[in-house]
This record gives structure tokens, C-alpha cells and sequence, in this order.
């Protein structure tokens, strides 16, 4: 007691200070023997959740793998169209019209790198560059069309600018999914236009509405259409992973995008991409009528 009193009490702490409630529990689990029935139903509990993840987990890939998959025809359409420009080496820049033409875009990319490796050409650089459809009919809308236009020029002389530092620049090849009006493929075409670069325009398909031999007149530049009815992936805009807002020069991440999801999407992509390469290699590509075969535009 004298010595408590002089030198003060030892404080005691609790076994439970600075844990938090959940590690309090796991701590108490760990030193209880857990009672046999309670352990069984546990882990019938956790199996049946394991299950059901898994069995989510392939569903969303089986769709992916489907919406993906909806590209591969059209793909092989629009290559057959274009094969002539691609041996020749016609192309020294890919560019994406993003959002939901990215993932055709990345297939058709690599057949034609592929290509161009085999052949011993320099390949084609690859950006994706957001398009914009409806500026002018929006209010406030001049003012961000000239805007965006003039952004997506000084872009467009960047993208030359590194093509220059690897090859002669030559024409260019836009990618999107469908045309409809096909006013975002015409900001796209207006900025190579006025950096006096030439393009071909390959999408997958259009719209009932759409007229492609009277765009392709109008803006004298070919069009290539790998079938008559649009890409599945038009409709699921997460899959490609980013989104479009009008007047933006880039897509940004998608906001219900499922990282998973977009990754497996993009390597189903580039496995598409290769088994179709190895059917150029042996000269077996295929021209497929089920949904219009691939039709090319040019102008009058």
C-alpha cells in the first residue's frame, strides 16, 4: 500500500482497448468452441454465397463474351472491303470514335498491326478521340461546337506529329460502331480535313435512318459498312469501359463500369482479333450475308 501510494497504482487495461468491434468478435469466435450445428449451417451459408458469386461472375462474363462476340462478323465484312488499302499499307493512323467504338476499334487494330507486322510495315498509330453529335442543336451549343472543333484540330496535328516521328503520314482510318446522322464521325473527319489528312471511315453498322452513300457524298470520303444493323455494344455502353460527354475532347471512365468486366471485354477483343488474323493468314476470311454483308460507299 506504502508503495502504491507513492509510485501510484499500475493502471489495468482492458483486453478489448483499441480493438474495434469486428476483431473483438473474430477474437471471441477464435476462443469459444463454435457449437456443431451453428458451424454447419455457417458453412452451408458461405457455399451457397460462393456459389451464387461464381454463378454471377460467369453470367456477366457469358454477356460480355456475347456482346464482343456480336463484332466479329461485321469485323471480318469490313476487312474484306478494305484488305487492298490494308496490304498496301495505306494506313498509318487508327482512331477510335469513343465511347462504344472502342472495343471494335481494338479489334480491327490489331488484325491490321498484325498485318502490317507480317508485311514488314511500320504500324499504324492508335487514339480514340471523342466525336460529338447534337452540339448545334443544343442551347449554348455554337459556342461549344467551335470549341470542340478546334480542340479536336490541334489534337489531330499532335497525333501527326507523332506519326511523323515513325512513318510517312497517309491516310487515316476512323472506327465507330454505327452511323446514324453521322455527325460525330464528321467533327472527327472536319479536324483530319483541316490538317489536309485524308481518311476512310469503317463502322460496323447504322441506323435504319441513315443514308451513307449521301454522307459519303457529302463529305467525299469512302465509307465502309460491315452490316446493315448496329452493335450490340452500342447498348452497353459500361463493357467499353468509358464514356462520351458532348463537347469533350477524351471519353472518361464509364461510371458503371465494372473493371472486371471491361478487362475480360478487352481480351475477348484481342482474341477475336487474333483467331481472325490467322484466318487472313491462311486466306480463309469470311464474307457474311446474315445481317448485310459489308458494303463499301464511295463518293460520286
Amino acid at each position: 500500500m506504502i508503495l502504491e501510494g507513492l509510485f501510484g497504482r499500475k493502471k489495468r487495461e482492458s483486453i478489448f482497448a483499441g480493438k474495434t468491434p469486428e476483431q473483438i468478435k473474430e477474437e471471441w469466435k477464435g476462443s469459444v468452441p463454435e457449437p456443431a450445428d451453428i458451424r454447419q449451417e455457417r458453412l452451408v451459408r458461405e457455399e451457397a454465397e460462393r456459389q451464387e458469386k461464381a454463378h454471377n461472375t460467369r453470367r456477366v462474363k457469358e454477356r460480355a463474351e456475347w456482346i464482343v462476340e456480336d463484332l466479329r462478323e461485321p469485323v471480318e465484312n469490313i476487312l474484306v472491303e478494305l484488305l487492298p488499302d490494308i496490304e498496301a499499307g495505306s494506313y498509318s493512323t487508327i482512331i477510335g470514335d469513343d465511347a462504344s467504338g472502342r472495343v471494335p476499334t481494338i479489334i480491327l487494330a490489331h488484325v491490321i498491326k498484325s498485318i502490317y507486322e507480317m508485311k514488314g510495315y511500320e504500324p499504324p498509330i492508335v487514339r480514340f478521340l471523342a466525336g460529338s453529335t447534337g452540339l448545334l442543336r443544343e442551347q449554348n451549343g455554337t459556342e461549344l461546337a467551335v470549341t470542340h472543333t478546334k480542340e479536336l484540330k490541334e489534337q489531330v496535328e499532335k497525333i501527326q506529329d507523332t506519326v511523323k516521328q515513325h512513318s510517312e503520314p497517309k491516310k487515316a482510318l476512323i472506327v465507330t460502331d454505327i452511323i446514324d446522322t453521322g455527325e460525330s464521325v464528321q467533327t472527327l473527319l472536319s479536324a483530319l480535313k483541316r490538317n489536309n489528312w485524308d481518311a476512310d471511315v469503317a463502322t460496323i453498322g447504322t441506323t435504319d435512318e441513315a443514308n451513307l452513300q449521301q454522307l459519303s457524298d457529302l463529305w467525299g470520303t469512302r465509307i465502309v459498312r460491315g452490316r446493315g444493323m448496329g452493335a450490340m455494344i452500342y447498348h452497353d455502353k459500361p463493357l467499353s469501359g468509358v464514356q462520351k460527354r458532348k463537347g469533350d475532347l477524351f471519353a472518361a471512365p464509364h461510371p458503371e463500369a465494372d473493371p472486371e468486366r471491361v478487362r475480360y471485354g478487352r481480351e475477348r477483343a484481342r482474341q477475336i482479333a487474333a483467331e481472325v488474323f490467322q484466318k487472313y493468314k491462311v486466306k480463309n476470311l469470311d464474307i457474311h450475308f446474315e445481317h448485310g454483308t459489308g458494303i463499301t460507299y464511295s463518293p460520286r
